[in-house]
């Protein structure tokens, strides 16, 4: 079957951000049960066109076909310089034009080329990744069937990122504000829910926003999403580094990955750091504690200054990620806001390697909460509690090691992955 998938965010690679990874697990879900794929790339960076194909390419060799196509990008309105005429225009164009909003200025000619290319290659399927490249569905010629893999709903992760403006209701300054975020999140989510309803099938991660959009009417499929596992030399290191009791020294390296310039994670980040880190430190003060923070991106000066702390290294980028696990004791996940699936949990787990995190950092991720691998802390003591746990009964962390694996192999193993995109492709074209 002709599959066209079409992301953004960057080339699809099995290590990166959690869209790149996510994206190229379902690309290699598709090549793997025969069918034949041609990824466009939505990109707003002209100069980086050629290598993220080159990239794109070099992972998943058994494409048909790559190309990017460039967006145009328009610019938002600030909301530090609104004037009365960005308010109706603002407006205006969010209720009259909605979709013409949440894609590029050079929409009509994006829309051309894909036609072109879902014409020339006799497309079966268009396969979208999440709602801002979906989006463009509603201006295709096209009459075949779509498939919407989301990674987040995308409405409340906007809420999310300006949650201020909808809490602080009280400040007079914030009120012409508050009412542009508001008018955003609300056409955002009645645009998002048409696109779902539109969809064949939306597939999630998560049971928890599969629950949601089944409760609006729309037809969603909880799914196994397959991430790559660390190489059998890193995990054979590994499984010899946890047989071998080398927490006796009482020295335990934890750590924190991700890009530290997203809003989720450098918000749950700061809350760690300021909120828990250093109690953690005075709790646990018999052993060893060493914090390494691990991930792409430029800190807001507030997150770089909370890592000034003892026994924090901030180690930014590094190019093998799974030699740092195999030493790692456990992988923090903070998380202060709901953001779907996080990859970096089953990219751990492959590496039998541990997670504690609130309870939101693994939201719709294990069936009845019934948990594998992970552990809930929401402040320090349950921190405290859990490390303390593992680094005191060897044949509990083993048993919280294997538990992680076996978490992997059964939801985001290649074979556990496209047997799910099997079977939902099947229902589509029925």
């Amino acid at each position: 079957m002709n599959i066209l998938f079409i992301c953004t965010g960057g080339p699809p690679l099995p290590h990166g951000t959690g869209h790149q990874v996510h994206n190229s697990g379902n690309i290699e879900c598709l090549i793997h049960l025969g069918h034949q794929v041609d990824v466009i790339i939505l990109s707003k960076n002209q100069k980086e066109s050629k290598a993220e194909v080159l990239k794109t390419k070099k992972y998943h060799p058994k494409l048909n076909s790559c190309q990017t196509i460039i967006l145009n990008e328009k610019k938002t309105t600030s909301l530090n310089t609104l004037k009365l005429y960005n308010i109706f225009t603002e407006l205006i164009k969010l209720y009259f034009y909605p979709i013409q909003y949440f894609t590029s200025k050079n929409y009509k000619s994006v829309c051309n080329e894909i036609n072109s290319i879902i014409l020339n290659n006799k497309v079966d399927i268009i396969w979208y990744e999440d709602f801002y490249v979906g989006v463009y569905d509603f201006l295709l010629n096209k009459s075949i069937p779509m498939i919407y893999n989301m990674h987040d709903i995308q409405a409340n992760a906007y809420k999310n990122r300006n949650i201020l403006y909808f809490n602080n209701k009280n400040s007079f300054s914030n009120v012409v504000r508050r009412v542009i975020v508001n008018a955003r999140y609300q056409v955002l989510k009645r645009s998002e829910l048409k696109l779902q309803k539109r969809s064949k099938v939306v597939l999630s991660g998560s049971s928890t926003d599969v629950k949601y959009l089944k409760g609006r009417g729309v037809n969603s499929i909880l799914r196994k999403i397959y991430i790559k596992g660390g190489p059998e030399l890193s995990l054979k290191k590994r499984e010899n580094f946890i047989k071998n009791k080398i927490f006796n020294e009482k020295k335990l390296k934890i750590m924190h990955i991700g890009g530290v310039d997203g809003s989720f994670t450098s918000v749950s980040l700061l809350w760690f750091m300021n909120q828990v880190w250093p109690k953690l430190l005075k709790d646990l003060n018999i052993y060893n504690l060493e914090l390494h923070i691990i991930g792409g991106g430029k800190p807001s000066p507030e997150l770089k200054e909370s890592f000034n702390k003892p026994n924090v290294l901030y180690r930014g980028y590094v190019d093998n990620i799974w030699d740092e696990l195999v030493d790692s004791f456990f992988v923090v996940v903070p998380g202060k806001l709901i953001t779907g699936v996080r990859i970096r949990v089953p990219t751990i787990f492959s590496m039998m390697v541990p997670a504690i995190g609130n309870k939101v950092s693994f939201d719709g991720m294990f069936k009845n909460n019934k948990m594998q691998g992970a552990l809930f802390a929401e402040n320090n003591h349950q921190f405290s509690k859990n490390i303390k746990m593992m680094a005191d009964d060897h044949d509990y962390y083993l048993r919280i090691c294997k538990d992680a694996m076996a978490f992997y192999l059964n939801n985001h193993s290649l074979n556990k992955a496209a047997k799910d995109i099997d079977n939902i492709i099947k229902g589509v074209m029925v």
